[in-house]
C-alpha cells in the first residue's frame, strides 16, 4: 500500500471468531487518545504510512477525519 490509498478494515484471524469489530487506536506517534475505538469490518479508512517500522507493523490511517492506527493484518486495499 501506498500512501493515500484507499483501504478498509479486516478483522484479524483471532478477532472473527468473537465477531467483534476492528479496533483503532488513536495513540499515534505517543500522543492522544489511548482508547480504542471499535469500528465495522469494512470501513473504509485512506492509509497514510508507517510508523517507522520495517515491515510496516503498526500502519497509520485516517479514518472518520481522525488519524489511528491498526495491526498491519486488519488492513486490506480497495
Amino acid at each position: 500500500m501506498q500512501p493515500g490509498d484507499l483501504v478498509k478494515l479486516v478483522n484479524s484471524r483471532e478477532r472473527l471468531s468473537l465477531g467483534i469489530g476492528v479496533a483503532v487506536s488513536w495513540n499515534v506517534f505517543g500522543r492522544g487518545e489511548h482508547a480504542p475505538t471499535s469500528f465495522p469490518e469494512g470501513t473504509a479508512a485512506v492509509f497514510l504510512g508507517c510508523l517507522g517500522e520495517a515491515r510496516c507493523g503498526n500502519p497509520y490511517i485516517l479514518i472518520e477525519g481522525r488519524v489511528g492506527w491498526v495491526w498491519e493484518e486488519e488492513l486490506e486495499a480497495l
